[in-house]
């Protein structure tokens, strides 16, 4: 790694990367605090690199100290390092913190079983967001005021974030527009013209602020333009807006009834999953009503992604590893494994029903939180992606 070393306020510099963690502080209740002890704020260093070794540092003290805590950052004199030029004063950039992150959460909610992760657990599973841009600094702010909420990886060219986005599957991406090789516009072009990724929500987020540029953006399919410096509330405020519309379709369908999804499984029994379970079920008039309401309680939270086996467990008047026990004999599945292939089986048939719905807006409806695990799953349980199932589907 090179360094460009010019001279400049170091305070300042320092405090305009502080200043852009304070919402983030605010959302968390965590007193960030600035203090510098300089007698000359003057100092020779790279701007660049000071800002990204700032932004890691309060990164990872904002993941470590959780909610309520403190954050102090501080600049200081030191002990010249050994290679510094003769009569030259050595200075510490320190970030500190108080408080502990939460307590982990009970194993129950974590493992469905000893080698199988919950169906709310996995990180899979989690709305993933990919952010674009060849500036790491802007990478770890965004990551740093997302990933309470969302998965984010990142890409640090368009080229790079073109590909990331056809592999990941992700449900947004953020991009910078001033990018080598591939600009963000190619890229939100390249994005609108893929029928794989057409319908993922495209932000920019720039520092080209010019109506032109701002034209430009929203001509090649952008859903929203933003300028840097940017306001992590207005950033996650518009996140949530484009997000919100797969929240619409969920209620949609499980006011509809699930699509049919309760009916199906409780009363006619129509469905491989279910007749499977039927076959397999013990001769005994017990096992029927537990049954009954284990495909009632899913088909009744189909589209809630928080509904694991602690929730089925209390649906059903069992504990967790009663109802392991009882549905291994059942269904020869496990409550998460069961729930899952609900959830998919409800996909299938949204997909052949609503041809207006993309396939993020599918697997969001039946309680999925990643288009990316959506299709993973859907492809192991039907042999076939869900794009390849709904053209089949409307072929016959």
């Amino acid at each position: 790694m090179s360094l460009t070393p010019t001279d400049g306020h170091l305070p300042s510099v320092v405090v305009q990367g502080v200043r852009s963690f304070e919402g983030l502080a605010e959302r968390r209740n965590v007193h960030l605090h600035f203090e510098s002890t300089l007698d000359d704020p003057v100092a020779r260093f790279d701007e660049t690199k000071m800002e990204t070794m700032l932004a890691n540092l309060l990164s990872s003290a904002f993941q470590a100290a959780g909610e309520d805590g403190t954050i102090q950052v501080i600049v200081r004199p030191c002990a010249a390092p050994p290679s510094a030029e003769p009569e030259t004063d050595g200075l510490e950039l320190v970030v500190e913190h108080t408080g502990t992150q939460g307590h982990p959460p009970a194993e129950d909610d974590l493992w469905g079983t000893r080698d199988e992760p919950s169906f709310r657990a996995p990180d899979d599973d989690r709305t993933t967001v990919l952010v674009i841009d060849d500036n790491s600094v802007v990478c770890t702010l965004v990551r740093t005021h997302l990933e309470p909420e969302y998965r984010v990886e990142e890409a640090h060219d368009g080229a790079e974030g073109y590909t990331l986005a056809r592999t990941l599957l992700p449900d947004l991406v953020i991009s910078d527009v001033m990018m080598p090789e591939v600009d963000g516009f190619e890229l939100c072009r390249k994005i609108k013209q893929d029928p794989d990724i057409d319908h993922v929500p495209v932000v920019f987020l720039t520092a080209r602020a010019d109506l032109e540029d701002k034209v430009e953006g929203l001509d090649v399919g952008a859903d929203a333009y933003l300028t840097k410096p940017f306001e992590p509330e207005a950033l996650i405020a518009r996140i949530e807006n484009l997000i919100a519309t797969r929240r619409t379709l969920r209620e949609s369908f499980r006011d509809a009834g699930t699509a049919g999804g309760k009916s199906r499984h409780s009363s006619d029994e129509a469905g491989n999953g279910a007749e499977k379970g039927k076959e397999a079920l013990p001769p005994t008039a017990e096992a029927a009503p537990l049954r009954d309401r284990i495909e009632e309680a899913i088909a009744e939270r189909l589209t809630d992604p928080d509904f694991g086996v602690s929730e089925l467990a209390t649906a059903t008047a069992l504990s967790a590893s009663q109802l392991r026990r009882r549905m291994k004999a059942m269904y020869d599945r496990t409550p998460v494994q069961l729930i899952r292939h609900r959830r998919l089986e409800a996909g299938a048939r949204l997909l052949q029903e609503r041809a207006d719905v993309t396939i993020g807006e599918v697997a969001y409806a039946v309680g999925f939180n990643s288009q990316s695990y959506f299709s993973r799953s859907f492809r192991e349980a039907f042999g076939v992606p869900p794009s390849q199932y709904r053209g089949e589907g409307a072929a016959a």
